[in-house]
């Protein structure tokens, strides 16, 4: 099976990791009167996370333009100009694109209706303040990541880009000794002003150099799931869900941190399920007004840039862990053909819920949130379920890098026939010669919180693709692009693949 290939990749990779180092058994300190790792913070630090590698992001270059050949659903040609300035540590892009062909059909516009469509054209605004204990952040968000992830892990705004853009904002606080940290994020500047959008705070305190305990706590919340939804709705046109976590850390060996994540999920209804044993009804019901999950035990190992996390989980029935991830934008609202009448004959409260999200057009077509749409797809994790999390970061060298991120679920029920539950996520980054020039690489794939029976299928919980760029000279480059994201363009019921192909040239000045 796929998954035992995978779980041995797992295995050496991590026995590698794991060993490659020598690990002393000595107390984690920087010195003798501990100094904060800020490398080890629970929240990330943003300004670092906004990617300014590309070597032509210096000084003398401030200045690009792409041209471009691109496929969704048609083909269309493209300009984009791209001016940057740099001040020390304050950035600013932004990406002024035009669109040659103006096919109605095609889901990437011309968009210049107002001032909100030029915001949305920023791709980074970045400001440094007080020796770098406030940053903040307008644009495209990327990694943003609460406490160890259970909850909010690599969130980002901007992966169905460029069919839809989000400006978003994030900001950094720190005190002077780095030991207390405040993070905050909006995912876009347009849905909030429209009380809809996605949320989120994180406060990180160090207790004493003496006692190097790290506590955490986070919150988010999603205003309004279905903001860009609200026209074909029958009887609902705002829902907002909401979540909580708690961290710690805490160094046991040098270099080796013992974690642990707790995380809620708070639902708007109650959410009734069904624990059909048998042929008889009438006992199986079960209702939930929130869930939960926790990472624990778990240890981080550190070194340099290189990182490798795992640990245990348990999770109560119907919890979905890693809830806010990189694929919520696709998965946070679900297109589907499903007859309630039918299907739910037996069950009222299910029923009753699920009517509330029928379409205007269609009763058969029905809009479903995240967390409700295990109710229609028959892998319901309606048990408790365990199993064990594994993150990795390793850097190759200072231009290449992996990163590894796998989950596995299993049901505490052992008369449950339903298989296993897994996320997956990989990322290879970096440069390589490729025809005699020098090359900039990335390919990605993401799998999120998949029944094993439907791992192969391609729906929203999943986004693959790759880039390359040939740097044919100091300025000049061509760059090819393949982006797969599945959901439903056109509102049937059914998943489209949305592959996205470009291919263009980039001029640097």
């Amino acid at each position: 099976m796929i998954f035992n290939f995978f779980k041995y990749i797992i295995f050496f990779y991590s026995f590698n990791f794991l060993f490659t180092y020598e690990i002393n058994d000595t107390l984690y300190t920087e010195n003798e009167n501990y100094n904060h790792n800020t490398k080890a913070n629970l929240i990330p630090n943003y300004n670092e996370n906004v990617s300014f590698k590309n070597e032509y992001l210096g000084k003398t270059q401030r200045f690009f333009i792409n041209y471009q050949l691109s496929y969704l659903n048609s083909l269309h040609t493209s300009i984009v100009f791209s001016p940057m300035y740099i001040y020390k540590k304050n950035r600013f892009k932004i990406n002024i694109d035009y669109l040659f062909n103006t096919d109605t059909t095609t889901q990437i516009k011309n968009d210049w209706d107002n001032f909100m469509s030029l915001i949305e054209k920023i791709e980074f605004m970045n400001v440094s303040l007080f020796k770098d204990r406030l940053n903040f952040n307008i644009g495209q968000l990327r990694n943003i990541s609460f406490g160890h992830g259970y909850l909010v892990s690599n969130y980002g705004n901007n992966f169905n880009y460029p069919t839809k853009r989000d400006a978003g904002f994030n900001a950094n606080i720190k005190n002077k000794n780095n030991s207390i940290a405040l993070n905050f994020f909006g995912s876009s500047i347009k849905d909030l002003s429209n009380n809809g959008g996605l949320i989120g705070a994180h406060l990180s305190v160090l207790i004493s150099n003496s006692l190097p305990i790290k506590f955490g706590i986070g919150y988010i919340s999603d205003l309004n799931q279905f903001i860009n939804n609200e026209n074909i709705l029958s009887s609902l046109s705002k829902r907002q869900i909401s979540g909580i976590e708690f961290d710690i850390e805490f160094p046991i060996l040098d270099r080796i941190d013992l974690i642990g994540e707790f995380s809620t999920l708070k639902f708007p209804e109650t959410r009734y399920y069904q624990r059909t044993d048998d042929s008889q009804f009438t006992n199986d019901k079960k209702s939930r007004d929130g869930s939960w999950g926790m990472l624990f035990p778990a240890i981080k190992y550190s070194k340099k840039n290189n990182k490798i996390q795992i640990g245990l989980n348990y999770n109560s029935s119907i919890h979905t862990p890693h809830f806010f991830n990189e694929l919520y934008d696709f998965e946070k609202v679900r297109y589907r053909e499903y007859d309630i009448m039918q299907n739910e004959t037996l069950f009222s409260s299910e029923s009753e819920i699920l009517e509330n999200y029928q379409t205007i057009s269609d009763s058969l077509i029905i809009l479903l949130p995240k967390d409700l749409y295990s109710m229609i797809n028959g892998y319901e994790n309606i048990y408790q379920t365990y199993g064990i999390s594994l993150s990795s970061f390793y850097e190759f060298n200072s231009n290449t890098n992996l990163s590894l991120d796998y989950s596995n679920f299993i049901y505490l029920d052992e008369s449950s026939q339903n298989s296993p539950f897994h996320s997956f996520s990989i990322k290879f980054n970096g440069k390589l010669s490729l025809f005699f020039f020098d090359s900039n690489f990335n390919l990605y794939l993401n799998k999120d919180f998949l029944n094993q029976k439907e791992f192969s299928n391609n729906e929203e919980s999943t986004m693959f693709g790759a880039n390359i760029e040939f740097l044919i000279s100091k300025n000049f480059s061509i760059f090819y692009d393949l982006k797969n994201t599945f959901y439903d363009n056109n509102y049937d019921g059914i998943v489209d693949n949305n592959k996205l192909i470009n291919i263009g040239v980039k001029l640097k000045y």
